[in-house]
Parts: C-alpha cells; structure tokens; sequence
C-alpha cells in the first residue's frame, strides 16, 4: 500500500529552516495531544498482560520511573504503556473480549513515521476496552467465543466508537505527530503553535463499524474501505477510503532479512536484561557493546536501538550525543529520533530546548538554531537561496549537533551533493573542504542544481 504520509514531500523527508529566524539566530516555542487519562481517574485493573518477559513497560507518571510489566500481570488505567520499537506485546482486556497487540517499528523496516508504541488504557464502562493511543502502531482484535467486541479509543478531540463485527476481527490504530511544514520553532511557551497529530485506523481482517461525528461506517478488509484517518487539523475524514492491498507492513517478509533478525535478537537480548535492570541502563549498554562488535551489522543495530530506545523512554541524552557519533547511520537515527519526539504533542519541542539550555549548555542562540532544524521547512524557503547558504554555513558551525543537522537537511534537499564526504567530528581541515565543495554545488544567490 502506498501509505498518503510516506511520499517524498512528507515531513519526515523535509528540512526546517525559515531564514529569518536562523539569520537573526535569535533566542526563540505545540493542537492537542493525544488524551490522558484525567488526573481524578481511578487507578485500577484493566487488562493483564500476555507479553513475554520484559517486553512491556509502564510508567505511572511523566518523571515517575519505567517499570516492566510481568508476564500475566496486571494492567493499571491511567499508567503509559510502553513497547520498544520493533518489539511486539499484547495484553487482554478484563473480561477477555479484546486484545490489544503493541507492534512497534524501525525506518529500516517499514516507512511509516513511527517507532515506540505507547498507549493510556482507561476503566471500560459500557465497553470492552477503553483506550488512549499515545503514539505508535497497535492492533485491536475481538478475543471472544462468538459475538461483536467494542473498543472506544479516545481521540485529541472526541472519540471513536469501534465495534469488532466476529471473533478474529484485527483493527489497527497508527498515532503519530509531524510538525506542518513551514511552521517555525517558537522558543515562546505560550505560542499557540503546534505539531499535527494524525490517529489512522485499518481494518486488517473481518469487519468492523465506526462511530465518529455522529456517523457510523461500515469497513472492511483491502481490497475494500479499509481506510479512516483523523487529524489535529481537520478532524475526521468524510469517510472511508479504499485500500487496494494490506499494509505493508503487515508482511511477514519484512522480519526475514538478515538485519531484521539480527534487530529481534538485539530486542531480546534487552527484553532478558530489564528484567532486571533500568531500561535506561540497559540500553546504555548497548552502545559500549557495539564499540567491540566486530560484526558491522550487529553493532549499527546495537547503536541505532540505543538511540531509538532512549528516545522512546524520554532520555535525550544518549540521543543528542549521537548527533555526533562517528557513525553516520547513527546520527541520521537521532536526527529521526528526534523529529518523532518533538512531534509528540503540543510543547515537545519547547521542553528539548530547554533540555539543551540546561543539561548540554547550549546558549540561547544555538538551541533555537538546532529546534528550527528539527523542523520542517515549506515551499517558499526552498525557493531562498539564503537558505542554502545559511545550511552550508553551518557545515562549520562551533557546535557538531548543529553540523550534522545542516549536513542531514543539504543531503536530502540537495541530492547533487550526496556523495561530498562529510563528517561533522572531522577535523576543521575536513569541514573547510567540505565546505568548499558544497559552494562549488551551490554559490551564494544561486538555487541548488534540479535533479536530472
């Protein structure tokens, strides 16, 4: 299935860079997130656990620490539950009727622009599942004998009513958040600015009914109406669209590459040691394994699910680090990493400014040069030629995170320029050749070269 966020123009391919606020390098900033659960909601048992051993995690609070889940445990509403990317758990819901299967992902295994997968469960009332999607990729199934199973998902604005038609029926929920292109960086709390949130529903086996807006649906599996989509901006669909084909991906194929297993085996490996370490420990762990992997495959993915992971558990540091880590597939994972993370919610991108503020000792300046470079730029700043010059300025820069991030947007703006070595840890001799070369590609006043 061609998936309508993946084309070349989507976010997650794009650069942020409006001129004006990266010329003034000024000290500079979120519609609603997904819902939570309300802070006089009672904590209670909703669900249970089928996941193996550490492959769940929770957290009762923002700050609180993550805590696995045990096989068969209990299931708490109000807590954020937590899968790993690429990592796949389940839990029933109390009476049995529904079970909800965290499916996580990675870039290199499918496109689609998420990684972790979280969710708040609430206390069913009138329904068999009560649930918030945080972010990520879950997958709703009816666990009865016989009959309809019914699952409302609480959107940013409003609710879905989903009704599982039969017993087997697989429904899938994809949350996630990309800031518009074109909007800028605010370091202003009180911009009313934000990131746009996206709740996708496919209808994967059997058939289901939708109540949303005051109006019911009927969809069903591809090649059918599969397809519904919400979003922070426009609210809900009109309707249904036809998918030609499942989901990409749904394919088994896609774990049966060399790198696919050797990531389920890395996610293993960390699932053992959780059990009984801190997640963030493990995963630290991870990055001094890759030093002495002598296998290059292993230790990118050692690497890239440390960086992955981190930002899946809200600890930036290990992530802002590997902007300047010496692998280059390592920093292309933070600059993603990153991107999903601000893209949470309203005020996520305020909060990694004031991270940098005031745990790497940014000043004011770069913080906000780096924020607007996790953005994504529009139209008219590709039509600038200053703001090619202002990127290729930054292959300089005193700061290597903000030299990775101009050298990630050129690469991806500039194609011409892909194979002008650049690596922002060089030495200043390196940098100045590489900078030479990128105005060689693209003077000042001048637009860079069309693609052929």
């Amino acid at each position: 299935m061609s998936h309508p966020r993946t084309d070349p123009g989507h976010p997650l391919t794009r650069a942020a860079l409006p001129l004006a606020l990266l010329l003034a390098a000024a000290a500079v900033r979120a519609d609603a997130p997904p819902a939570k659960a309300d802070k006089d909601e009672p904590r209670v048992v909703v669900a249970k656990s089928l996941a193996p051993a550490g492959t769940l995690l929770r957290r009762a609070a923002a700050g609180k620490p993550w805590e696995v889940v045990e096989p068969k445990g209990d299931v708490f509403s109000r807590d954020l539950l937590l899968s790993m990317p690429l990592s796949q758990a389940t839990v029933e819901a109390k009476g049995g009727a529904v079970r909800l299967l965290f499916w996580g992902n990675l870039p290199q295994i499918s496109p689609f622009p998420i990684l972790e997968s979280a969710v708040v469960l609430h206390e069913a009332k009138g329904t068999d599942l009560d649930l918030s999607p945080q972010r990520g990729r879950v997958v709703l199934s009816n666990a009865r004998e016989k009959g309809a199973a019914r699952v409302r998902v609480r959107l940013p604005s409003g609710t879905w009513d989903v009704t599982l038609f039969e017993p087997g029926t697989e429904v899938a929920l994809e949350v996630y958040g990309r800031w518009p292109r074109g909007v800028p960086f605010q370091a202003d709390p009180e911009s009313a600015d934000s990131p746009t949130i996206s709740v996708e529903l496919v209808v994967l086996k059997g058939g289901a009914e939708l109540k949303a807006d005051d109006r019911q649906f009927t969809l069903g599996p591809a090649p059918g109406p599969a397809y519904f989509h919400w979003d922070s901006g426009v609210g809900n669909a009109a309707g249904p669209r036809r998918l030609a084909e499942p989901p990409q991906w749904t394919s088994k194929k896609l774990l049966e590459t060399s790198e696919a297993k050797a990531a389920l085996a890395v996610l293993e490996e960390v699932a053992s040691r959780v059990q009984s370490k801190a997640p963030e420990t493990v995963l630290a762990g991870l990055s001094r394994e890759a030093d002495a992997e002598k296998d290059p495959v292993k230790a990118g993915i050692l690497r890239r699910g440390a960086v992955y992971g981190s930002a899946a558990l809200d600890n930036l540091g290990p992530v802002v680090g590997a902007l300047a880590d010496k692998p280059a597939d390592v920093r292309d994972a933070a600059v993603q990493a990153l991107r999903a993370w601000i893209g949470r919610g309203p005020g996520q991108d305020r909060k990694l400014y004031d991270y940098l503020l005031k745990e790497e000792k940014f000043s004011k300046a770069h913080a906000a040069i780096a924020l607007q470079m996790l953005h994504s730029h529009g139209d008219a700043d590709l039509e600038r030629p200053e703001t090619y010059e202002v990127l290729i300025a930054y292959l300089r820069h005193e700061r290597p995170a903000i030299r990775e991030l101009a050298a990630w947007h050129l690469q991806r703006l500039v194609p011409a320029g892909k194979d002008i070595p650049y690596d922002p840890t060089a030495s200043r001799e390196e940098l100045n050749r590489a900078y030479k070369e990128w105005k060689k590609l693209v003077p000042d006043g001048k637009l860079p070269p069309k693609e052929k």
